[in-house]
């Protein structure tokens, strides 16, 4: 496995974010399941020793906070998702492999 390729600088383009050697673009979008809500990143990229982050979606409101630098092409593949995730509101939804789970959307008591 060959060492991850750091970017030239580019004012675009965050210096610490490194290319990693995975290249499947079928599988370019990780979608991660955390206790507060889903991330969503780039296993393309590097940055702080990750996966590159492009978006959070909170259980509690299910409303996306995108990063400024999220590529088009991901950013519409993770409205895909977040439209998902929204016709679940009020639904338990499972975030851990030990069966906890929340239920998706704002409190309908607040």
């Amino acid at each position: 496995m060959s060492t991850p390729q750091t970017l030239k600088a580019d004012p675009e383009v965050d210096p610490k974010v490194r290319v990693t050697p995975f290249t499947d673009p079928e599988r370019r979008l990780f979608i991660g399941i955390y206790p507060g809500g889903v991330v969503y990143s780039d296993r393309w990229f590097e940055r702080h020793h990750d996966y590159m982050r492009l978006a959070f979606l909170p259980y509690t409101n299910l409303r996306v906070e995108f990063q400024d630098d999220c590529p088009a092409d991901l950013r519409a593949e993770i409205e895909q998702h977040v439209r998902e995730m929204n016709l679940q509101v009020g639904q338990q939804f499972q975030i851990s492999s030990t069966g906890q789970s929340i239920t998706l959307g704002p409190s309908p008591h607040n």
